[in-house]
């Protein structure tokens, strides 16, 4: 498989965690065996892109050194605080004026005035002028 040098360096990344390792520590997707493979066949054969690869890698150094700790639970414990520091305004039960629909109910009264104003018109008696 060739790989011509803009889908190399978009590989960059993926082919640098494992390389070093940390693709099995993080959660990010890794390279399949073949586009690995040809990755470093275009390392192997181009100079400029081994050479911007080195400095990716340089660049990239210190990153894997750093200790990997665990995300905190923000799903869980931002909508309590939330909920906490709102004083129940968000994410808390909602009392039954607000579970009204204002849109639909709004429709509807609009629909009973015209209705109520056709069975006035078609109740009263055709007036004729002579």
């Amino acid at each position: 498989m060739s790989m011509d040098h803009d889908k190399a360096k978009e590989h960059f990344s993926d082919f640098w965690e494992q390389a070093s390792g940390s693709a099995q520590r993080s959660q990010a997707p890794s390279l399949d065996a073949t586009t690995r493979q040809a990755v470093e066949e275009h390392l192997s054969s181009c100079a400029s892109c081994r050479a911007e690869y080195e400095r990716f890698e340089q660049a990239m150094a210190p990153l894997g050194k750093l200790h990997r700790i665990p995300a905190p639970d923000m799903i869980g414990t931002v909508p309590a605080l939330i909920h906490q520091r709102s004083q129940g305004r968000f994410f808390g039960p909602k009392s039954w004026v607000r579970k009204i629909p204002f849109e639909q109910l709004s429709l509807a009264m609009l629909a009973l005035v015209v209705l109520i104003y056709i069975l006035v018109k078609l109740s009263q008696p055709a007036v004729h002028l002579h």
